[in-house]
């Protein structure tokens, strides 16, 4: 495997802990607002929790086909 290669991945596997560490940042941040009975506001990050969970899998999907592309069967 190529340097480059596996640089991509380095950078790829970072990018996908942002994502995730931003989807658990909003989870915590609805148990806060659902707590305080602020469901307009736990419903908002709610959907941010969603998205960034939707990036992330995307993100995986992304590094585990271009892994795939580098491999050897």
């Amino acid at each position: 495997m190529s340097s480059e290669t596996l640089e991509a991945a380095q950078a790829g596997y970072r990018e996908l802990c942002t994502e995730l560490e931003l989807a658990l940042a909003h989870a915590k941040t609805v148990l806060d607002h659902l707590e305080a009975s602020e469901l307009a506001r736990a419903g908002a990050h709610g959907f941010a929790v969603a998205g960034h969970l939707e990036g992330a899998r995307r993100k995986l999907a992304d590094l585990a086909i271009d892994w795939a592309a580098h491999s050897k069967p």
